[in-house]
């Protein structure tokens, strides 16, 4: 449905990471073709809820040191960023 919608569009298109924008990924020469033009952008408040969720996955976080924190979970969200960005062979916008 997004696909049908978005037919002809040219921009940036903002989305959270569902499954039904993965044609804006460019992953096939078909979705490359279709897309040209459009620019896939990465929702920042999904992004921030992927970052807490880092967050508080981390053992005992009073424990420690909040820039400790901070550190470790900027550190996976840099691994998760540079992996989507390279699955989506250079595509993603961020």
């Amino acid at each position: 449905m997004a696909r049908d919608l978005l037919d002809g569009y040219k921009g940036t298109v903002v989305t959270d990471d569902y499954g039904g924008y993965d044609f804006l990924k460019g992953s096939s020469l078909e979705d490359r073709e279709h897309n040209k033009g459009v620019t896939h952008a990465l929702c920042w408040v999904h992004v921030r809820r992927k970052y807490l969720d880092v967050v508080n996955g981390l053992p005992d976080p009073k424990a420690l040191n909040p820039k400790t924190i901070t550190a470790r979970a900027l550190a996976v969200m840099d691994q998760v960023v540079d992996t989507t960005y390279r699955q989506n062979a250079g595509s993603m916008r961020v």
